[in-house]
């Protein structure tokens, strides 16, 4: 047992030699995805700003009719949060729409009120830039299916009307009644808002946008810093690890040792950040989220994952005897896992087989369990099952240590 410690003792040495260097790295590190989630949420505040869909009117815009529909949709209809009308000629459209600057113009031919009013319903060019399809074109089109829609079905309502009441009463005068169902047509098209419900569909670990990307963060960040366990953990001679073996100090007591040692040299570098974070949050007024005031609660909590990933990038090292070979592999399984784990994208963007893979991987149940912290909820479950991963991960780390001193 006194070589056991000793030994432990002299890798946590040898490790914390690159103290200096590993966390300017890893200062670097945490600015960088630091920088990224900034810019991820100013993005998303954009997009939750709910910029208008522009759209250019071309033609027969200076017909009273059209311009009374027009202030309408802009002041009394739900689209105004959504659609700006803009006039402008033909020349201008195509320029505007070139730039980007309205996401479609519409062509109104001459006479189109009058084509509407007796039912000819004259087409109205929809033109778009084709270079540019997405979401945003998709609602165009949709947008337009459903106005075509409305128009026809309410003129059907209303001509339907006039035929069979004249059939029967053609003495009377219409004008009056038809107003009435107009103005019908009109109420149960604008109040059509009220027929729906508002859900937004948040991360599918139950996390808003931001929360679920700092937790993402928070896993690659973890993945990410263990390229520095290359040089700490890589052995390209085992010629050490068998005197050890001689000298009564077993391949499991050298795994634990070293990774050990290993764990401690990842705590002082996280503690190191989580002070530098929790300095800058103090002097910069931020909303992150609301567990930045208990930053150091949360670091705590975070062990269990700290523990998984630093035993999977123990096996990854474990694995190869070349640093390059070793930095390729762990950077692989970085991308492969984030990525499938939802730390690239949401989770429920992904295919659903790949959500239900992301369920039995340790970096999935990683970010399960830190959404768990975040809501407050049992995390038992959780825990076990990222200590379950890591005592997998060194258990197949011992039995690679046994086979290398063996041979």
């Amino acid at each position: 047992m006194k070589h056991f410690f000793i030994y432990l003792y002299l890798e946590t040495k040898r490790m914390f030699k690159s103290f200096p260097s590993v966390f300017l790295l890893t200062i670097l590190l945490t600015a960088g995805l630091v920088a990224l989630t900034w810019m991820q949420m100013e993005t998303q505040e954009d997009e939750e700003g709910k910029r208008k869909i522009v759209i250019g009117i071309v033609g027969d815009e200076k017909a009273s009719y059209i311009d009374f529909g027009i202030s309408i949709v802009e002041n009394t209809d739900a689209s105004r949060y959504t659609l700006e009308f803009v006039t402008l000629t033909e020349e201008d459209a195509k320029s505007e729409l070139a730039q980007g600057n309205i996401h479609l113009y519409l062509f109104i031919p001459e006479g189109f009120v009058d084509s509407v009013m007796y039912g000819n319903n004259m087409p109205v060019t929809v033109v778009t830039n084709g270079n540019n399809k997405g979401l945003t074109t998709d609602l165009i089109y949709e947008l337009a299916e459903m106005v075509s829609l409305l128009i026809t079905e309410s003129q059907t309502g209303i001509y339907t009307f006039i035929d069979i009441y004249s059939l029967y009463h053609p003495e009377e005068d219409l004008d009056d009644t038809i107003m009435d169902l107009n103005l019908k047509y009109f109420s149960y098209i604008f109040s059509r808002d009220t027929m729906y419900q508002i859900e937004t569909v948040e991360s599918s670990y139950g996390l808003s946008f931001l929360e679920n990307f700092i937790c993402a963060g928070i896993v690659i960040f973890f993945l990410l810093w263990g390229v520095n366990g290359g040089a700490l953990l890589i052995r390209p001679d085992m010629s050490f690890g068998k005197l050890l073996a001689a000298n009564r100090v077993t391949a499991g007591q050298q795994i634990l040792c070293e990774f050990g040692a290993y764990v401690v040299f990842f705590l002082a570098n996280f503690a190191g950040i989580i002070l530098l974070s929790a300095t800058a949050l103090y002097f910069i007024p931020t909303e992150l989220l609301d567990f930045s005031e208990n930053m150091a609660l949360f670091a705590i909590k975070l062990l269990p994952v700290i523990l998984c990933i630093t035993a999977l990038q123990f096996l990854i090292y474990s694995l190869t005897d070349d640093l390059l070979s070793g930095l390729l592999l762990n950077f692989l399984c970085t991308l492969f896992l984030g990525y499938v784990s939802g730390c690239f994208y949401p989770l429920n963007y992904l295919p659903e087989t790949i959500q239900k893979l992301s369920a039995f991987l340790p970096t999935g149940i990683c970010m399960k369990y830190m959404s768990l912290i975040l809501q407050e909820e049992n995390v038992l479950v959780s825990v076990s099952k990222l200590f379950a991963y890591s005592l997998l991960f060194l258990g197949i780390s011992y039995g690679i240590k046994k086979y290398k001193i063996k041979r």
